[in-house]
């Protein structure tokens, strides 16, 4: 048996099914991925309750220790080494606050410049050690983008985690990534490895990744976020002295 499609042309029940178990399968990886990053998601906040607990421990530890390191100068290297590890490991935990839901669920105007100092805090040690500038426009400082920080940080992280690992690829002698802002959305550019014509779009598919044992959930999770909350991703024309240029908008 058959039956016609909206463009009049023949569609068999053999070709019914192969589509219908095609989609299937894409909505079962896309289950699998969601348990994964719920467990992830989990995970991260009991490690985030577990730290706290662990940090304000130290913290107070690291009070009677200063009073310790004060009258017996054998103490004082040890003291000064410890703290500066933890203030370290502090900060790092700090990182998870913008990107906990439950402890982020308001609309807000968020600088630009905040999300930048967040990502430098994050990256600055890779960053450094692979000789890549980080800059940004005197547009993109003077905006702000409206909504869940819990949104859009995520969202920034995975395209400058990107963006270090492919400039890492190229030879260009400046490694370079920048930020800019105008009227019309943000813009996030590299000038490392180029994007194929033919993965523009496929970048944000479901499992398609370029990145040897690459997973291929970040891109297309942020898409879909950002959809969510009425914005939209995708890979725009390069700007100037760059060969990759992403752009985030709000959408019509």
């Amino acid at each position: 048996m058959s039956k016609k499609n909206e463009d009049g042309q023949i569609i068999t029940n053999d070709q019914i099914a192969e589509a219908a178990s095609e989609e299937l399968e894409e909505l079962r990886e896309r289950l699998q991925s969601d348990v994964e990053l719920s467990q992830l998601g989990l995970a991260v906040g009991i490690l985030h309750h577990e730290f706290n607990g662990t940090v304000n421990s130290i913290r107070h530890s690291l009070k009677d220790l200063k009073a310790w390191s004060d009258v017996d100068i054998k103490l004082e290297g040890i003291y000064k080494n410890i703290k500066v590890n933890f203030e370290h490991l502090d900060g790092y935990l700090n990182l998870f606050t913008p990107l906990n839901r439950r402890l982020n669920r308001r609309r807000e105007d968020i600088s630009l410049l905040d999300i930048k100092t967040f990502l430098i805090d994050l990256f600055k040690s890779r960053l450094e050690r692979h000789n890549i500038a980080f800059k940004h426009t005197n547009g993109f400082a003077g905006r702000k983008i409206h909504g869940f920080r819990s949104t859009f940080y995520p969202v920034f992280v995975n395209i400058i985690d990107n963006a270090i690992y492919w400039l890492k690829q190229s030879d260009v002698p400046e490694k370079v990534i920048r930020l800019h802002a105008d009227d019309t959305g943000i813009y996030i550019s590299n000038n490392g490895i180029e994007i194929k014509p033919q993965d523009k779009e496929r970048i944000f598919e479901l499992r398609f990744s370029r990145k040897p044992n690459g997973r291929g959930l970040g891109l297309s999770i942020s898409k879909e976020v950002l959809n969510a909350e009425n914005y939209d991703i995708f890979v725009a024309q390069p700007k100037e002295g760059s060969t990759v240029t992403f752009k985030i908008q709000k959408m019509q």
